[in-house]
C-alpha cells in the first residue's frame, strides 16, 4: 500500500495478519530492499527490537494525515500510476500472514550477514548416530518422528537461531521419500520451540532402529532424560486427553479441561512428571483407526442423534427398527470405558445384502474405530485395541474352527467385559517377558454365518441384514462426500464425550422385566446413557421386541422341536427319558429327508439344551428336573397346550 506523504517522499505501509516481532518485520523488509536492489535512501520502521516500558520509539506519521511543514494532506496512490485513488483501498490490501513471513525469513536469510552462523543445512551429525541417519533422508511411515528429533537436535541441542534451523529442516525433507508438507515443517519448529521438550525421544516408533553402540546418550551415563510416553487417551482428576488427527496439524492431543470447561489442542502433555504424546504413525495416516481431528459442538442430545440417524439413512437401507439401533450404538462407544459390559453389534447377511456398506457407514462415526477385515490374525487384534481403546470393526468375520479363529474368538469373549486381559509373552532383548493386553472395547462385526460359539452370540446384538428397498440409497458410496460428513459427526460426538463422561453411569432400575438377564446385561449401559426420556421408552420397547424376536427364532430351531417332545414324554416318565424315544415324537413331524437319527439327537440334547444324557443297557437316556424344564420352556417360548 503506496502513500504520498503529503511533502517529498512516499510511505510503503505492509499489512500483517497478526502482530510481528518488531524484529522480524524489519528482516522481512531488509530482505524486500535486497532482493528489489533499489539504489536510494530509504528509511525503514520499525528501528527498534524494542523499548522500555513507558517509552516511545521512532515515530511515523499515520496514513491521510497532515504533513507538518507543508500542510499537505497525504492520500493514497495507484502502484503502476502513482494517481491518487480512494481511501477505500484499505479493504481490498491483502494481509501477509506469519507463515509467509517465516518462509521469506528461512528462504532469504542468506541475503543478510549473520556473524554467528553460516547459512549451510547441517549434513553429517556422529554424536548422534540416529540423527546423523535421519538427515540422509526417510521413507513414509514415521517422517514425523525424525522430523520432532530432528528439530530437537537443531533448535533444542544445537540452538540454532529459528530462521537457520528451518531452512536446514526444509533441506532435509527433500531427501525424503516422498517430503512432508513444508507448512507442516514450519508449525512443528514453533511448537519445538514453545514446548518444555529438549531431549531426543528415543523411544519414539522406529527409533530404535536407527540406533547405534556410539549414540552419546547411551555412552553418557549421566544423561537421565525423561521418557515421553505414547498413548491415544489419558483421564486425570482433571482432564480428558484424547488423540486426535488431521492430514494438516497430524496427531494432536484434544485437551478438556473439566474444571473451567475448556479445549486445548496440543503434541504434548505433561501429568505427574510425567510427558505424553500422541500416536503418530501408518495406522492413524491411512486411516486404519479413523480418529475426530477436532471437538465440535453439537446442540442437544437429540439433536446429535437425529444427525447421526439421518447420517446413516442417507447411506444405507435398513428396517426402521434396525436404522434406531445403529443410532444409539456409535453414541455408546464413546462413553463404552464408563460401563463394566460393552455389547457387540452384529450385522449377519449373505452377500450382497449391504452388510460391508452398513458396517463401513456405522464404524465411520464410532470412537476410535479400528478397521480390518476378516483376513486378520489374532496378534494385532489385542494390541490394537489396547493401543488405540477404540471400537474393533471387522467384516467378514466368519471364524471357522482352526486353531487361530478360535483364538480370535477367545479374544472376542473376553473383551466384552472389564478386567479380563489377554496374556502374552513379548520378546524383550534376549528373553521373554508376560504382557497384558486390554482388549475391552466396542465391536462391531459382519458375518454371513451364525457363530458356533454360542458365548460369543449371546455378546452380540444381532441386526438381520435385507435387499436394497430404496432407491435413494445409492449403490456406491461416495467418498468426498462420505468422509467429511462422518468426520464433522466424529468430532461432534467427541465433544459429547467431553461434556457427558463420567456423568453417565450404570443404572440398574432401566432393567426390563421379564426379558432374558443377558439383553439387560448388554442393553442397560446402552440405556444409561441417554437422557431423553421418549429415547429411554423407545429402547425398552425395542428390548421387549428384541426378546421376543430372539425367542421365535429359537422357537424354529430343531433343539426347540426336540424340546416340546421331552416336553410331552416328560410327565409320563417321571424325567427318565430315552433318547429313542424322543427321536420317534420329533421324527413324526419330519419328512423322511429330514429325520433325526438318535446319535444327532443326543448330541443336541446335550450341546444345545445342556442336558446331561447316560448310557445303559437299555439304551441313552436323560433326565431332567421341572424346573428347568420350565427356564427351558421360557427360553424357547414354549406355552403349555390348556
Amino acid at each position: 500500500m503506496i502513500e504520498d506523504s503529503g511533502n517529498k517522499g512516499r510511505h510503503i505501509f505492509f499489512r500483517f495478519e497478526n502482530p510481528v516481532k518488531a524484529k522480524d518485520a524489519r528482516t522481512l523488509l531488509e530482505i524486500i530492499l535486497k532482493l528489489s536492489e533499489v539504489d536510494m535512501p530509504i528509511e525503514l520502521f520499525p528501528k527498534q527490537d524494542k523499548v522500555n516500558e513507558g517509552d516511545f520509539g521512532n515515530l511515523i506519521k499515520l496514513p491521510l494525515g497532515i504533513h507538518k511543514k507543508s500542510a499537505n494532506k497525504s492520500y493514497f496512490m495507484d502502484f503502476d500510476t502513482l494517481e491518487q485513488i480512494s481511501p477505500d483501498i484499505l479493504s481490498k490490501i491483502k494481509s501477509i500472514k506469519l507463515p509467509e513471513i517465516e518462509y521469506i525469513l528461512t528462504k532469504f536469510n542468506y541475503l543478510l550477514e549473520n556473524k554467528s552462523y553460516k547459512n549451510k543445512p547441517i549434513t553429517n551429525v556422529k554424536e548422534y548416530p540416529c540423527i546423523d541417519t535421519i538427515l540422509q533422508g526417510v521413507k513414509e511411515g514415521f517422517r514425523d518422528n525424525c522430523l520432532f528429533n530432528l528439530g530437537i537436535y537443531l533448535l533444542k541441542i544445537k540452538k540454532l537461531p529459528k530462521e537457520i534451523a528451518i531452512n536446514s529442516l526444509i533441506e532435509w525433507n527433500k531427501k525424503n521419500t516422498p517430503p512432508l508438507e513444508e507448512k507442516l515443517i514450519y508449525d512443528k519448529a514453533e511448537y519445538i520451540i514453545s514446548s518444555k521438550y529438549d531431549f531426543i525421544g528415543c523411544d519414539m516408533d522406529g527409533m530404535d532402529k536407527l540406533c547405534s553402540n556410539d549414540c552419546k546418550i547411551k555412552a553418557d551415563k549421566s544423561v537421565n532424560a525423561p521418557k515421553a510416553k505414547q498413548t491415544s487417551l489419558l483421564i486425570t482428576e482433571n482432564n480428558i486427553v484424547e488423540m486426535v488427527y488431521s492430514q494438516e496439524k497430524g496427531s494432536l492431543f484434544a485437551i478438556y479441561d473439566k474444571i473451567n470447561d475448556i479445549i486445548t489442542y496440543s503434541t504434548e502433555f505433561y501429568h505427574k512428571n510425567n510427558l505424553y504424546i500422541p500416536y503418530s504413525d501408518e495406522n492413524i495416516r491411512s486411516g486404519a483407526i479413523l480418529l475426530p481431528s477436532e471437538a465440535l459442538e453439537y446442540g442437544s442430545d437429540s439433536e446429535l442423534i437425529h444427525e447421526i440417524q439421518n447420517f446413516i439413512h442417507k447411506w444405507v437401507d435398513l428396517d426402521p427398527f434396525d436404522e434406531k439401533l445403529c443410532t444409539y450404538y456409535p453414541l455408546f462407544t464413546y462413553m463404552a470405558d464408563c460401563f463394566n459390559v460393552c455389547p457387540y453389534l452384529r450385522l449377519y447377511g449373505d452377500y450382497g445384502s449391504g452388510k460391508t456398506t452398513t458396517l463401513k457407514v456405522i464404524g465411520s462415526l464410532c470412537y476410535k474405530a479400528i478397521i480390518c477385515g476378516g483376513a486378520i490374525t489374532s496378534s494385532p487384534i489385542f494390541r490394537f485395541i489396547d493401543r488405540y481403546k477404540g471400537t474393533l470393526v471387522i467384516d467378514e468375520s466368519d471364524f471357522k474352527n482352526s486353531d487361530l479363529n478360535d483364538e480370535i474368538i477367545k479374544i472376542l469373549n473376553c473383551g466384552y467385559t472389564k478386567d479380563i486381559p489377554v496374556l502374552r509373552s513379548d520378546v524383550k532383548g534376549k528373553g521373554f517377558e508376560p504382557t497384558a493386553y486390554d482388549c475391552y472395547s466396542p465391536k462391531i462385526l459382519a458375518t454371513r454365518n451364525f457363530w458356533k460359539d454360542e458365548a460369543l452370540e449371546s455378546r452380540c446384538i444381532t441386526i438381520k441384514m435385507r435387499k436394497r428397498t430404496r432407491q435413494d440409497v445409492p449403490l456406491n458410496i461416495d467418498l468426498d462426500i462420505f468422509k467429511p460428513e462422518a468426520l464433522k459427526i466424529r468430532n461432534k460426538l467427541l465433544m459429547w464425550r467431553f461434556k457427558n463422561y463420567g456423568k453417565r453411569r450404570l443404572n440398574e432400575n432401566l432393567k426390563v422385566n421379564g426379558i432374558e438377564d443377558r439383553i439387560n446385561q448388554i442393553m442397560v449401559p446402552l440405556l444409561s446413557i441417554i437422557e431423553d426420556d421418549g429415547l429411554k421408552d423407545y429402547l425398552k420397547k425395542f428390548m421387549i421386541d428384541y426378546n421376543a424376536r430372539i425367542i421365535r427364532e429359537r422357537g424354529l430351531t430343531k433343539e426347540c422341536d426336540i424340546l416340546e417332545s421331552i416336553c410331552e414324554l416328560w410327565q409320563s416318565n417321571e424325567g427318565m427319558i430315552y433318547i429313542k424315544e424322543i427321536t420317534d415324537k420329533v421324527n413324526e413331524s419330519y419328512d423322511e429327508k429330514d429325520k433325526l437319527s438318535s446319535s444327532q439327537i443326543g448330541r443336541l440334547i446335550k450341546n444345545k439344551l445342556k442336558i446331561d444324557t447316560y448310557h445303559s443297557r437299555s439304551g441313552n437316556y436323560m433326565t431332567v428336573s421341572k424346573e428347568y424344564l420350565e427356564d427351558l420352556k421360557r427360553k424357547y417360548g414354549i406355552i403349555d397346550n390348556p
